[in-house]
């Protein structure tokens, strides 16, 4: 999978799925990242437009509620917000102390894989994952 297949599918979700304007946000955001791929994921976009249409209105039928709903579902939990780190601390700060034991280095399975877990966990929460790394 190329990285215009990726974008087209990105745009394939916000395009069927989301409200106009979170929808919006993620063409404008896809454009800024990278304009010649969005430029390219945009043409097979455009050249399945009218499958793209007749998803949104199956998707449209199937799904009753509306887009409000899920994001309250996804966000609260008995009335309170869920802050989504502090639900997966634990399990990060494990993999921390865990990771000497974890004998492959790649990616999908190893100690590289525990890096970009951590580093993108890290870059929207401005949060230290383990304190005791973060001062060696």
């Amino acid at each position: 999978m190329s990285n215009v297949d990726i974008f087209y599918n990105q745009m394939l979700v916000a395009q069927t799925l989301l409200p106009d304007d979170m929808r919006d946000a993620v063409f404008n955001r896809l454009r800024k990242e990278s304009g010649a791929l969005f430029e390219g994921a945009e043409k097979m976009f455009m050249a399945n437009r009218e499958l793209i249409e007749g998803l949104k209105c199956d998707y449209r039928r199937i799904i009753t509620r509306d887009f409000s709903e899920i994001l309250k579902i996804n966000g609260e939990v008995g009335g309170r917000r869920i802050d989504p780190f502090a639900c997966l601390y634990s399990v990060l700060n494990r993999l921390v102390l865990g990771c000497g034991a974890v004998d492959d280095a790649g990616l999908y399975y190893g100690k590289m894989g525990l890096v970009f877990l951590l580093y993108y966990y890290n870059i929207p929460h401005g949060r230290v994952v383990c304190q005791s790394i973060n001062q060696r």
